[in-house]
């Protein structure tokens, strides 16, 4: 093709038809720009298509995170419900100061109970490495940054770096004052209340335990704000997926 050109050329510059040589090299010039473009407009969809389905992959990979986080936050609020349940009720026991009441060890083996959430952030890591834009809906990208960057490091501040809420800290006194330890002939280990009469008269403890309740219940309400946004992020990336297709 290129000789084919040339030809052309050298054929126009002997016969002297300088005129339409230069509108041939104009035509010539525009058909290579518009090669170029082409091939520029070629290369351009096949990087936007690239990088489309890097954008899908990361955001089908961050659905499956944020699933796993829901499952962290339904089994940590389990543990604190039940355990709440159970801090409740020795409330009400040392209330009543009820030594008659059936007071399962349970109750003071509750005391130190707690539950700390690890939660999947890798594609987010990812995405962040990457650069967040490519994701192409702003208001989608925004919301990413408010889950990741606001609400899940609140959240994780709150199950595993508040002292406040640090119940089996809080709580461990009492439990190694008033629970018993003692083997059997199977040598197994038998739990029992110890100092009875002194654990209904402590008031310290019976303030201790009512604070802890109150944190506990608002710590409850953060993990089941976690779930919320999880689940609503969820939504909205399948919703930007659907549009996509």
């Amino acid at each position: 093709m290129i000789k084919f050109f040339q030809k052309i050329r050298q054929r126009l510059l002997t016969e002297n038809k300088f005129s339409k040589y230069l509108l041939y090299a104009i035509g010539e010039i525009v058909l290579v720009v518009i090669g170029i473009l082409i091939a520029l407009s070629i290369n351009n969809w096949n990087n936007n298509n690239v990088r489309a389905n890097e954008e899908v992959s990361l955001l089908h990979d961050m659905v499956i995170d944020l699933k796993q986080n829901i499952d962290t936050f339904n089994i940590v609020l389990n543990i604190h419900n039940a355990t709440l349940k159970q801090n409740i009720t020795l409330r009400r026991v040392l209330l009543n100061k009820n030594s008659t009441e059936d007071m399962p060890q349970r109750l003071i083996g509750s005391l130190t109970s707690s539950a700390t959430p690890t939660f999947s952030t890798s594609t987010y890591k990812t995405i962040s490495q990457t650069g967040l834009n490519i994701v192409s809906s702003d208001t989608l990208k925004k919301s990413i940054l408010r889950y990741y960057e606001v609400i899940l490091p609140y959240v994780n501040y709150k199950s595993n770096e508040d002292p406040k809420n640090q119940f089996q800290e809080l709580l461990k006194p009492y439990f190694n004052k008033y629970l018993k330890l003692k083997l059997n002939s199977n040598d197994s280990i038998i739990r029992s209340i110890n100092r009875k009469q002194d654990m209904f008269n402590d008031n310290e403890f019976l303030n201790e335990l009512h604070t802890t309740i109150g944190k506990r219940k608002k710590l409850i309400q953060h993990l089941h704000t976690g779930i919320r946004n999880s689940e609503f992020l969820i939504q909205e990336i399948e919703q930007h997926l659907t549009e996509k297709r």
